[in-house]
């Protein structure tokens, strides 16, 4: 629906399975395909990197606890640029009260608002915005922070002052007929 319907940049989908559907990455292609970022939940399994995160076509995000250590059930994997808050988070439940609660899930929006404030910071400077999966992973990981020591993960704090968003791609000239 979203994709349909355009006019958006990102989508923010906390959700997985361990199996690949050929419905859902087909859906992430067509994102890909209009310059939509995907960020996907990585998984609380604390293995690999679930579907659709583990899609070429997505930004996985995986968790960390108050001290910046990878998250115990965070799944894991090269798909996975940066890990953010996702422990111990406040929540909102039914019946309108808020419940504290943990997951790759309660991550994936923090890396998705992120990407948001990038988008803000274009518009503002006029630049363009098409950005692709590969290049927001690209950013998430140069500019986040490294984590707990032996982690091997970078703490998703992406440098989000003017100049430090990643430059759009710039499109490949087209051959000339021969």
């Amino acid at each position: 629906y979203c994709i349909q319907r355009g006019g958006i940049n990102a989508i923010s989908m906390s959700l997985g399975s361990p199996s690949r559907d050929p419905g859902i990455a087909a859906a992430c292609k067509d994102a890909h395909d209009m310059g939509i970022v995907i960020f996907a939940a990585a998984g609380n399994d604390g293995g690999k990197t679930n579907w659709p995160a583990a899609d070429p076509n997505v930004v996985a995000v995986g968790s960390h606890d108050m001290n910046e250590k990878i998250s115990e059930f965070s799944s894991r994997g090269k798909e996975v640029p940066s890990i953010w808050p996702g422990e111990k988070m406040l929540a909102a439940i039914p019946g309108n009260r808020y419940s504290e609660m943990s997951g790759t899930s309660m991550a994936t929006p923090w890396a998705a608002g992120c990407y948001a404030l990038g988008i803000v910071a274009k518009k503002l400077r006029g630049e363009t915005i098409p950005i692709t999966a590969d290049a927001i992973r690209a950013w998430f990981s140069a500019s986040s922070v490294e984590g707990a020591p032996g982690d091997g993960y970078k703490v998703g704090r992406p440098n989000l002052l003017v100049g430090s968003f990643p430059p759009s791609p710039t499109p490949s000239p087209t051959p000339s007929p021969t």
